[in-house]
């Protein structure tokens, strides 16, 4: 098939959200100083606040992967797609605005390939067929 397995959608996601988090709770200042953002302290625990979402993303999304009831997965993959979207207005504002520098197109692109992925599962591919 051209495009992946649901289940393969939700590790990759899985793998990027778990991926960040570890970086955003171990190392915030580090990877805010990637994206142009001067670290302080409460910037920093702001950061590691995210860095706790995302290990609930991250967790659920590997989770999931297992489920077969379409009515669950459609809730969760609605849910993910209602957040991923605003993650989209929320990097480009942050990008648009100057407050992040260039690298935070990336943000924009991770939010934006994702709720395309979640689109996709939800409304293009057959409900059966996850």
């Amino acid at each position: 098939s051209l495009f992946m397995k649901l289940s393969s959608f939700l590790i990759l996601r899985s793998i990027v959200a778990l991926t960040y988090a570890l970086a955003l709770l171990l190392v915030p200042a580090f990877l805010l100083s990637l994206y142009g953002v001067a670290p302080n302290p409460g910037v920093n625990l702001m950061s590691r606040f995210l860095g706790v979402e995302l290990i609930a993303v991250g967790l659920l999304c590997l989770n999931a992967r297992k489920f077969t009831d379409p009515a669950i997965l459609r809730a969760i993959l609605t849910s993910l797609l209602i957040a991923e979207a605003v993650g989209v207005v929320v990097a480009l504002y942050g990008t648009l605005s100057g407050v992040f520098n260039l690298l935070g197109w990336s943000i924009v692109l991770i939010y934006g390939l994702f709720s395309l992925g979640y689109v996709y599962f939800l409304f293009i591919k057959k409900p059966g067929d996850f």
